[in-house]
């Protein structure tokens, strides 16, 4: 069974949330006093594996930035199947084409790391903004692009060969994204991933991923 994750309301203190902000990949370069007004938009959403951040067909009338874990875009098949079309984690914004486009969300939205934290702005405060805030303008400009970019590295990663080869490759796009090097020079990937979840970003079986899975578990690589 899905959930659907709840806001969490007067509970992160304003400073905080302007720190988010101002980390986020969506807002460089906009001024302080912007980010404050924003600031005072935002609500906190706190999410677990499988919570939706929104549902295909809602309306598409929210900005969403990641402060931690990971947001799969996930279309269902007429068969039933879910196929994911892309991923995006911390400091990422996430639904800005649906936004802008003021149309209904093509595909639903869903937390696939053990837990996330979701900044949410509505759209018509940000968009309002944006007419006198030409930093803000240029931010949704720049994230617009970033996005088409996103989608076409999901593409690129379920066609480089067999589920083996596509797992090394979502693995190695999260650590280049999202990873952080350790002191011995290893890279750790700051989120928990089930085998379901990691099947799911490769279009392939729970079975086989798990199958695929075992020899680099007892290698001690």
């Amino acid at each position: 069974m899905t959930r659907t994750a709840k806001a969490v309301a007067g509970e992160t203190p304003p400073e905080l949330i302007v720190a988010w902000l101002q980390a986020s990949h969506f807002l460089q370069g906009v001024p302080l006093a912007q980010l404050g007004k924003l600031a005072g938009y935002a609500r906190v959403r706190d999410l677990k594996a499988g919570d939706r951040l929104w549902r295909q067909a809602d309306p598409a009338v929210t900005f969403h930035l990641i402060v931690n874990g990971l947001i799969s875009i996930q279309r269902m098949h007429a068969s039933g199947a879910e196929h994911t079309i892309g991923i995006f984690g911390a400091r990422d914004s996430v639904g800005e084409i649906a936004v802008c486009q003021r149309i209904k969300y093509p595909a639903d939205a869903v937390a696939i790391s053990k837990t996330a934290k979701v900044i949410a702005i509505e759209a018509e405060r940000v968009l309002a903004d944006a007419k006198t805030c030409a930093e803000l303008a240029h931010a949704l400009q720049q994230s617009l692009s970033r996005h088409g970019t996103a989608l076409l590295q999901k593409v690129q990663l379920v066609a480089i060969g067999d589920v083996k080869a596509r797992l090394a490759g979502v693995l190695l796009h999260l650590a280049e994204r999202f990873g952080e090097e350790l002191a011995d020079g290893a890279v750790l990937v700051p989120v928990v991933l089930s085998r379901a979840a990691l099947a799911n970003l490769v279009s392939a079986r729970t079975e086989t991923v798990i199958r695929a899975l075992r020899p680099w578990e007892v290698a001690d690589v």
